[in-house]
């Protein structure tokens, strides 16, 4: 296969995590930070986001949106996602940078038979997976890229999913990309 490249952060690289406040994402955020990078969590519902200064360089974003669409909320990531555009941005032409959508579908985007797409969480993940999608495209120099995690890895094996989110995050690799428990 092709050789994928990695990134190696270190103590020079800052990064933001929209906290869900679920395990999962509480596990991802303590696996981010021993890689060696400085991450900051904000919980999805908190203002404080909006009232804190962007670092020059951004190496990462990662947004979580709970599966209850919520326009105020979904108003904050917006504003987040132009507010760190620059420092993003300039993270990637010097170094690495990345978005990262974390949605929780099925881990394969609602293609998976045994999971009626009737059940899936509707809205919020169309609206995270749509920004994501477009950043792709807006921003070049940054990696953006969409993760499904099915929740039921995420739920019962928190660490697992989430080492395998952050082997991910340091990679070039497609927009989309599913995970399962396997």
């Amino acid at each position: 296969g092709s050789s994928r490249n990695r990134y190696e952060p270190s103590a020079a690289d800052e990064i933001w995590v929209v906290d869900d406040g679920t395990e999962f994402v509480a596990t991802l955020s303590a696996s981010l930070a021993r890689t060696g990078a400085r991450v900051r969590t904000f919980s999805a519902d908190d203002s404080s986001i909006e009232r804190s200064d962007p670092p020059e360089r951004l190496t990462g974003l990662v947004l979580n949106i709970d599966g209850t669409y919520d326009d105020a909320a979904f108003g904050r990531v917006l504003r987040l996602v132009s507010k760190l555009s620059r420092p993003l941005q300039a993270a990637g032409e010097s170094r690495f940078a990345f978005v990262a959508g974390l949605v929780r579908l099925d881990g394969s985007f609602g293609l998976d038979a045994e999971t009626g797409g009737e059940e899936l969480a509707g809205w919020s993940t169309a609206a995270l997976s749509g920004l994501v999608k477009t950043l792709a495209w807006e921003w070049p120099g940054v990696a953006a890229r969409v993760f499904d995690v099915d929740p039921r890895w995420a739920e019962w094996q928190p660490a697992a999913a989430a080492e395998k989110v952050i082997a991910e995050l340091f990679m070039d690799g497609p927009v989309e990309r599913g995970f399962g428990g396997a």
